[in-house]
């Protein structure tokens, strides 16, 4: 059997052995607990919390609440319980340019964007009408009308005119505004053997007479109301060239008193310079760029002195009113 001195060594082994470990069992027990009772209020705080808290929060009285206390500021953010400074995305010199010069595109607005404040929108495949009546003008005009007008030598009785004619035009010009045409041109009419209307002895004669040409060259405008469409009016005023080619003579024989006359109209050319003046209204469709073709009606009155040249006659003075409908083209 052992000593008496061993057992009583052992025992208090022992005993210190036991002392050393009920505390820190204890401690072991009271730490399980209290993260039991944790786990449990925090099963039951998140079942409060419905759907769960995102991270780096937490629930508390059936709220979410950040884990950090007190609360971050702006510059920071919560990472597990502690504020840590937030991290920027590192960009290169290249993305800097970009981000720097995104403003100055949203401040400047492009010609498209100035485009679509200040046009209206059109339908997909409109066209935009750019043609107009702008710049260099050529105009080309032929047609026909008719000559209604007197002859009065000044020795004999004023005669009538009546006949059918022939007008030309041609002019140039330029357009200092769109729409409005100025320029100078070429305004003739040509009666070919037209009929003298006079009374003799009570009788009224008609006789087929020579024919007539008549021309103005001077300064027009040309007036387009609007420049994109084709209705135009036109003026022209000017110097006029008249001449009057010899005529037929008949002879004429009477009952009462009886006796025969030789009548021509005239029996001679005759030729002068007066004045004339020309109008026309009409309208034109653009076939191309800058071509466009269409009608004018149009009126022109020349007024002169003739004189024969064979100087055995007597002047004359013609007067001609030539209405008449043209067709031409418009190069502007």
């Amino acid at each position: 059997m052992p000593h008496t001195a061993d057992w009583k060594k052992l025992s208090f082994s022992s005993i210190l052995l036991i002392g050393l470990c009920l505390p820190a069992a204890s401690e072991q027990t009271a730490f399980a607990a209290t993260s039991k009772s944790k786990a449990a209020a925090t099963s039951e705080d998140e079942k409060q919390c419905l759907p769960h808290c995102r991270s780096n929060f937490v629930c508390i009285k059936g709220e979410c609440v950040s884990e950090c206390n007190p609360p971050c500021s702006d510059s920071e953010s919560c990472k597990e319980g502690e504020c840590v400074a937030k991290h920027h995305r590192h960009t290169s010199s290249g993305d800097e340019q970009r981000t720097a010069a995104a403003p100055e595109q949203e401040a400047k607005p492009t010609n498209n964007d100035k485009r679509s404040r200040t046009e209206p929108s059109m339908p997909p495949g409109a066209k935009v009408n750019s043609r107009k009546h702008d710049g260099f003008y050529l105009r080309m005009s032929f047609g026909f009308g008719a000559l209604l007008g007197t002859w009065s030598p000044a020795s004999s009785s004023t005669d009538n005119l009546v006949g059918l004619t022939e007008h030309y035009e041609l002019a140039l010009g330029g357009t200092p505004i769109p729409g409005l045409v100025i320029g100078g041109g070429l305004f003739g009419v040509i009666a070919g053997s037209p009929m003298y209307g006079f009374t003799t002895r009570g009788v009224n004669i008609n006789i087929a007479g020579g024919s007539i040409y008549s021309e103005i060259i001077g300064p027009f405008v040309d007036v387009y109301p609007k420049p994109s469409r084709g209705f135009h009016f036109m003026a022209a005023l000017g110097p006029a060239g008249i001449s009057e080619s010899s005529g037929g003579t008949e002879r004429l024989c009477y009952r009462n008193p009886p006796g025969c006359e030789s009548v021509s109209t005239p029996s001679t050319p005759y030729s002068g310079v007066g004045v004339g003046f020309v109008a026309g209204v009409g309208y034109e469709a653009f076939v191309a760029d800058h071509w466009s073709i269409g009608g004018i009606v149009r009126i022109m009155y020349t007024y002169g002195n003739l004189s024969p040249n064979n100087r055995s006659e007597p002047d004359a003075a013609l007067s001609s009113f030539t209405p008449g409908l043209m067709f031409g083209a418009t190069f502007q």
